[in-house]
Order: structure tokens, then sequence, then C-alpha cells
């Protein structure tokens, strides 16, 4: 039978490099705010090519993407501490569990 060990460390590196780029897709969405366009901002020819609502449309679908993104990194980052911290617990029980050897 082949050994198996499951690095806690780099389990919470790996989480704390998504928590890290979860942050930074909050920050790419926090600059859509604003970025909507009013229905008269491109003008009359803006206005009749409806062109303000589609660009609204398309900055709305992009946030959404980014907002659902940025929770499943998020989510995926206390999943794999959850699991490093299991793992920890898992092996202080063990050991507990095991004889002293030597004595």
């Amino acid at each position: 039978m082949k050994d198996f060990t499951v690095a806690a460390h780099a389990l919470r590196t790996a989480s704390k490099r998504l928590n890290d780029t979860a942050a930074a897709w909050v920050a790419a969405g926090s600059e859509l705010n604003g970025a909507k366009l009013g229905a008269d901002d491109l003008g009359y020819l803006g206005r009749v090519a409806n062109i303000p609502a589609k660009y609204n449309s398309a900055v709305d679908a992009v946030w959404q993407k980014i907002d659902h993104g940025q929770s499943i990194l998020a989510i995926s980052a206390v999943q794999l501490r959850m699991t490093a911290n299991n793992y920890d617990h898992a092996d202080d029980a063990t050991l507990k569990l095991m004889p002293k050897i030597g004595r």
C-alpha cells in the first residue's frame, strides 16, 4: 500500500491565493460602477439606435459574470481552508490514538 499524505500548508497557500484572486475580481467589478450610459449620453443617433440600452445590458452581463466568478473563488478558498483544517484535526486525533512507541 502506498502512503498518502496531504500538505495542509499547501492547501492554505492555495486558499489564500484564491482569496486574493476573488478580491481582485471584486475590484474589477467595482470598476463597472458608473459605467452605464444614460439614454441621451450618445446623442440622438445613439438613442435612436438604442445603443445605451444595449451597452448597459452588456455591462450588466459582465458584472453578473464577475460576481459569480468571485463567489466561486471565495467559496473554493473557504473549502480548501476547511479541508486543510480537517486533515490537521484528523492527524492530531490519529496521533493521540497511536500507542507510545518505546515505553
